[in-house]
């Protein structure tokens, strides 16, 4: 069933007043899992609390849409006015997530299978989307992030992070040995430099990011957290060594250690949108962003060629002026909707799909509005 465009504001706004911090999505998963089965999907909630809808071929060759259904736990009243939503999810990633949905829905009968994932944890350790590994074998992956209904992301930067302590009986600051901050400052500047000795490229995507997100401590114990935002190519187990070498007399502790992603742009999902933003009148914009999503993720266990795509400013995101454009959104979902037909045409070229609704040469129209 292809939603028009009062149903596609009413599942976003249904959507976003669910509140879904990290690790509590259920309540946003039962509600999505049961308008997804009322527009045809084939739906249900895996082990890993993740929402899974499938549409069209059981047969035919896999196209995943994977967004994310979690926020970050600093919610936001959510409010309407005639032209927007503010609150959180709106941009990072709910609108998304429904824009697959909405678009997706119209493939009932396609020769490919259409399954659209909203996975949990996304803003946290990922949970949902590693819990997908050997599940599906997709052909293409779209990954559910603002890019704005003109933008394609074809890269995200990886990222290592964890924390430096420090703990000492030397505490005295007169003494000859180095207090715990001390200790921790030149731990941390080792690495630092380790980053900057790889940072001869100029472009920010290219360059090694090493930032402090916290310190404490004093002359007994100190801990620097730190984030270290990697390129493509940054060799992780070399890394690792050299701090394993300088940590004399400290500890380093990963939380995170994620390689970098970039898709070519020649690749399908990339010319598919390319088209179908200039069919909608808008000159496509190639991204390539700093932060890392369930992109990185996926990439270590599927080949498929991945990009990201969905309405909405990621500068806004987990900011407290979080929203979304009705206009954008719902453009989004007919740039997707046209690429999704694109795709089945490249997939499928010998397939023969006709729809009462369809407005263009593809298989499905726009959005009825």
């Amino acid at each position: 069933m292809q939603p028009n465009s009062q149903q596609a504001l009413d599942l976003l706004i249904d959507a976003v007043r669910i509140p879904s911090p990290s690790g509590h999505e259920t309540e946003v998963a039962v509600f999505l899992a049961e308008r997804m089965t009322a527009l045809g999907f084939d739906s249900h909630i895996d082990n890993a609390g993740n929402v899974i809808g499938e549409i069209g071929d059981q047969a035919g060759p896999q196209v995943v849409l994977l967004g994310h259904m979690d926020t970050i736990s600093t919610l936001l009243p959510t409010t309407l006015t005639d032209s927007q939503i503010a609150g959180r999810g709106t941009a990072d990633a709910t609108g998304s997530l429904c824009c697959f949905i909405c678009a997706a829905a119209a493939f009932h009968d396609a020769p490919v299978r259409f399954i659209v994932i909203g996975a949990v944890e996304e803003e946290t350790t990922s949970r949902g989307a590693w819990a997908l590994r050997g599940t599906y074998d997709p052909a293409i992956v779209f990954i559910g992030e603002p890019s704005g209904s003109d933008g394609i992301t074809i890269g995200y930067k990886g990222r290592i992070g964890g924390r430096i302590s420090h703990h000492t009986s030397q505490g005295h600051a007169a003494g000859p040995q180095d207090n715990a901050s001390v200790a921790a400052v030149r731990y941390w500047s080792k690495i630092v430099q380790y980053c900057e000795d790889r940072s001869q490229d100029t472009r920010l995507f290219d360059r090694p990011e090493a930032t402090v997100t916290r310190m404490a401590g004093d002359a007994a114990s100190a801990e620097i957290d730190f984030d270290i935002r990697i390129p493509e190519g940054f060799d992780i187990s070399a890394f690792l060594t050299f701090t394993s070498e300088q940590a004399v007399g400290g500890n380093l502790r990963l939380d995170e250690a994620t390689k970098a992603v970039r898709t070519p742009r020649s690749c399908l999902p990339v010319r598919a949108l390319s088209a179908s933003i200039r069919a909608a009148h808008l000159k496509p914009k190639i991204k390539i962003k700093s932060g890392t999503c369930d992109m990185n993720v996926v990439r270590e266990f599927w080949s498929a060629p991945a990009v990201a795509y969905g309405p909405g400013d990621s500068r806004l995101d987990h900011t407290i002026d979080e929203h979304l454009s009705f206009a954008e959104y719902l453009t989004a979902i007919d740039v997707l909707r046209d690429a999704l037909s694109r795709v089945i045409d490249e997939l499928c070229p010998q397939s023969e799909i006709t729809d009462a609704t369809s407005k263009k040469g593809s298989h499905y129209g726009t959005l009825v509005r």
